[in-house]
């Protein structure tokens, strides 16, 4: 079985839990990470840390048949609930019948522009961007359709209790961050932090 991973960015955020996903289904699965890309951001990261990666520049016209011929996964694996990645995938799962796996790390819904507390303000707000994928009238509807997805996972307990879903942890590598390769004081020296009182 294959899986693809469909990224709406290429974002240090969208890479992280990219990773986490990625790093538990590789083991078991053939998974192919495939990325929208709407600026011009290098992809060197994302080549040299996936063994299938495969860019998707974006162009409104032709963004859905690039996908359906980039994308040869038999599950398509939303990484994030924004437009350019699960509302693509929704598009793709009515048109290629295949399933749909959503990851949600966030309310995108707080990380649109224009937000604010009150959701008519916040649409009203976002009209003049309508041409914006990920704005946030095209978000609020996305988040109606969450529940649409064939199964969902979430990285954190409170958007569990919001979504439901499988909890994934986001996690470190431990080997990178093991203590021990550090000397504390030399590091705090180089900083200029050795009066600093630091909180993590």
């Amino acid at each position: 079985m294959k899986i693809t991973l469909l990224l709406p960015d290429m974002s240090d955020d969208t890479y992280n839990r990219t990773k986490v996903i990625y790093d538990l289904l590789i083991n078991n699965y053939q998974v192919e990470v495939v990325s929208v890309n709407q600026k011009k951001n290098s992809s060197k990261l994302f080549k040299s840390s996936f063994a299938e990666y495969k860019k998707i520049d974006f162009d409104l016209g032709k963004i859905v048949n690039d996908l359906k011929k980039n994308i040869t996964g038999d599950i398509i694996y939303a990484i994030r609930a924004k437009p350019t990645s699960f509302g693509f995938a929704m598009s793709l799962k009515s048109s290629k019948k295949i399933p749909v796996i959503v990851d949600i790390s966030a309310k995108e819904i707080y990380n649109t522009f224009p937000y604010s507390n009150n959701t008519l303000k916040s649409m009203f707000l976002s009209l003049p961007f309508f041409n914006n994928t990920n704005s946030f009238i095209y978000t609020w509807i996305l988040e109606k359709r969450i529940k649409m997805a064939d199964e969902i996972t979430v990285s954190s307990n409170t958007l569990q209790r919001s979504y439901g879903g499988t909890f994934i942890s986001s996690s470190s590598n431990e080997d990178l961050f093991d203590s021990d390769l550090y000397k504390r004081d030399e590091i705090r020296e180089t900083m200029g932090w050795e009066d600093y009182i630091v909180i993590l």
